[in-house]
């Protein structure tokens, strides 16, 4: 199935790219209605391609270009991929392919080294929502929790979730640089710096949108694997949000709206797995997998949320 959007793209960049050539080694990473991204080596280097779809309005190529000029003027060049080439016409970018560990992989496999990794991620995060001056935007909690809040959610987290939206109410929260799809897969580790890579054309939200993301990714990585160890009030293992809270420079794990988005994320991701064909379930419920990782990190949540009314 995968064959024909991998040589439709690579004929695209083929045609619009021939400076590119000769290209080796085509594989496809992500394939949707959007954009197909390929990695493949060209006369350029090892890169990444992205070819976009014009019909879709959620993600443009010059968005994209735009986000890396931006990101590269303020926190750094070397934070981010190289942009190697920018083909409007064809509606196609083309960026490095940084060679190193994504923080996914780490965190999965090297728990040892997971904690101190993720804290240069959270320094690499902290860079970006400093980046601009900040103002303050007005943010309902719960415009940001509707969806979450429906039929087979389980009642301890709906009771917590209603009552940190009641506590947080409208709030006035800073404006930051938001990446948009910041969790460990799009981190790039490498000896000599951390990398984002696949952010989208970047907007200005509450800093606790891209934690939450990274933070309930993370969890879930971890515990497809291993114990959780301590963990916080929502359920989160310890050892990484103490992490990321060093590396951030402020302890924003405990943030009542962090902790809201947490448990959304979770609920969220949780609704999307039950909606995949129960062949890919069983397949991602092996050690390892997302699912197993999720269901444990939803188990742990209940759990930590009934503690206090037991213990009381």
């Amino acid at each position: 199935m995968i064959l024909r959007p991998r040589a439709q793209a690579l004929a695209r960049l083929e045609e619009a790219w021939p400076e590119g050539a000769p290209f080796g080694s085509a594989q496809v990473l992500r394939h949707n209605a959007g954009k197909t991204v390929l990695a493949l080596d060209s006369a350029k280097g090892p890169v990444v391609a992205t070819c976009f779809n014009r019909a879709q309005t959620d993600q443009q190529p010059e968005g994209i270009a735009q986000a890396h000029e931006t990101l590269a003027r303020l926190i750094g060049a070397e934070a981010i991929p190289r942009l190697v080439a920018f083909l409007p016409r064809a509606a196609i970018t083309v960026v490095e392919q940084v060679p190193g560990t994504p923080l996914s992989d780490i965190i999965r496999d090297e728990p040892d080294r997971a904690p101190a990794e993720i804290a240069r991620a959270a320094e690499w995060l902290s860079r970006l929502h400093r980046s601009v001056p900040r103002d303050r935007m007005a943010v309902s909690a719960a415009a940001l929790t509707q969806s979450a809040l429906t039929a087979g959610t389980e009642a301890p987290l709906v009771t917590e979730m209603e009552a940190l939206i009641d506590a947080i109410g409208t709030i006035k929260q800073p404006r930051v640089k938001f990446h948009n799809d910041y969790k460990p897969d799009n981190v790039i580790v490498t000896p000599e710096r951390i990398v984002g890579i696949d952010f989208r054309n970047t907007r200005f939200r509450a800093p606790q949108i891209d934690v939450g993301h990274f933070l309930t990714r993370a969890a879930i990585y971890h515990l497809s694997r291993h114990e959780p160890g301590a963990v916080t009030r929502i359920g989160l293992p310890r050892a990484l949000t103490d992490a990321f809270d060093a590396g951030y420079g402020w302890p924003i794990s405990r943030d009542p709206f962090l902790e809201l988005r947490v448990l959304t994320e979770a609920v969220l991701a949780r609704k999307k797995l039950l909606r995949r064909p129960i062949t890919r379930r069983v397949a991602l419920a092996r050690p390892g997998g997302h699912g197993r990782g999720l269901t444990r990190l939803i188990a742990l949540m209940l759990e930590s949320l009934e503690k206090p009314a037991q213990e009381g």
